[in-house]
């Protein structure tokens, strides 16, 4: 006896074997996949924020159609993304300019008559946070300028990090997205702006490392879960100061690292790095494949990559201001930063199903409806990652793997 097999992968490829709608298809692919938690997450967040993920999506999917048809060279959705996150950190940073100066003054002079650099009730002080950060910029910085990358490099490598861990942080906190990767590297955008050529072979080969260091990934941000507890404690009014929230956050990653690190090299002498995780321990020389094409065949400058960039920053803009003018404006410019990426291209039709719910339950029954409602969806949740874990117990004893991660 066995129990059936309840498809939840739709296929597509085989319905688009040419061009130039083999594009829906290639790349990050346009996945039918139905999770269950992701279904439930989707009840639970903005509807402006759901319709941006998936409809953005498959904004960006038909346009690699077009680029395709037309033989665009040199032009690519990804170089959009890199305007547009641009531009939401640059209109982000102006807008909290005052509060950013305060907390300059607040760092450096201590004034106390102002309303607002009263930290009194923040996780860390104002100083304690800025300074930590300039340390740690200045850290980066050292270490990768010893390690042979220029200066200038340097600089523009750690603003770039930076603006793709707050990125990322954003759309986990602010949007409440489940999984979150932007859609570009310090790599990629350096190549488009200088080219190889101008790069040179050390910063090259350096930076091809940028997957390992940069915090692009939601899962890897330690921004990301840092805002996300930090919000959880004010949401239950919980005083994290007192708490010591941010030294006991720092606590446990120091000890992270140590446990893994040994851990991590334990299970290489015991199984073979080759026998374990693809993606961990196989991807390594896939990032030294890109700075060696690029030694061999140098680039110069992409103009038509920066006039695709600069069109993602005029989207972005306008994106910002219907959004901050109209209310009934229906889209996030989150969802315009996600681009085309692994996240997206697995959450997005599960993401689709749960607006889709929660429209037809708003629009036929109400908030009462979608109160009523709650308790299913928080049952989706709970009950894929409960049986991801029970799996997960058990493959400590049976030796046979299985993926918990709902987006796979």
């Amino acid at each position: 006896p066995f129990f059936p097999n309840i498809p939840l992968d739709y296929p597509i490829r085989q319905f688009f074997p040419n061009k130039p709608w083999l594009a829906i298809v290639s790349g990050w692919p346009l996945l039918f996949r139905l999770r269950l938690s992701v279904v439930g997450v989707t009840y639970f967040l903005l509807p402006d924020v759901t319709i941006s993920i998936w409809f953005f999506f498959l904004f960006y999917k038909f346009q690699e159609v077009a680029i395709s048809a037309f033989s665009i060279a040199r032009v690519n959705t990804q170089q959009q993304v890199m305007g547009a996150v641009l531009v939401l950190m640059a209109v982000s940073t102006w807008q909290a300019r005052k509060h950013l100066l305060a907390v300059c003054q607040k760092t450096f002079t201590n004034p106390v008559d102002s309303v607002l650099i009263d930290d009194k009730n923040e996780p860390l002080s104002y100083r304690s946070a800025l300074l930590g950060m300039v340390g740690g910029f200045v850290f980066m910085g050292t270490m990768a300028v010893t390690m042979g990358m220029s200066v200038w490099i340097a600089i523009l490598f750690i603003l770039l990090m930076w603006i793709l861990a707050t990125t990322a942080a954003w759309h986990v906190s602010n949007a409440g997205c489940l999984l979150v990767n932007v859609g570009f590297t310090p790599f990629s955008f350096f190549r488009m702006v200088f080219g190889g050529r101008a790069l040179g072979v050390r910063n090259l080969i350096l930076l091809s490392f940028d997957r390992s260091s940069i915090p692009n990934w939601s899962s890897q941000s330690l921004m990301a879960y840092s805002i996300q507890n930090f919000r959880l404690a004010n949401i239950h009014h919980l005083p994290s100061r007192n708490m010591r929230l941010t030294q006991w956050m720092l606590l446990a990653v120091v000890l992270s690292i140590v446990i893994t690190f040994f851990t991590t090299l334990t299970w290489i002498h015991r199984k073979g790095a080759v026998n374990l995780t693809h993606w961990i321990f196989n991807v390594g020389p896939g990032a030294m494949r890109r700075s060696v094409n690029e030694i061999l065949n140098p680039s110069s400058p992409n103009l038509p990559g920066i006039l695709s960039a600069g069109t993602g920053g005029i989207i972005m803009s306008g994106l910002i201001f219907m959004r901050q003018r109209f209310l009934w404006w229906p889209f996030h410019p989150l969802g315009y930063a996600l681009g085309v990426t692994w996240a997206p291209s697995r959450l997005w039709f599960s993401t689709l199903i749960g607006w889709a719910i929660k429209f037809l339950i708003l629009r036929f029954g109400g908030f009462r409806a979608l109160r009523k409602g709650q308790p299913f969806f928080l049952g989706l949740i709970i009950g894929e990652y409960f049986m991801a874990a029970v799996w997960q117990i058990l493959a400590l004893k049976t030796g046979v793997g299985y993926w918990g991660g709902p987006p796979s």
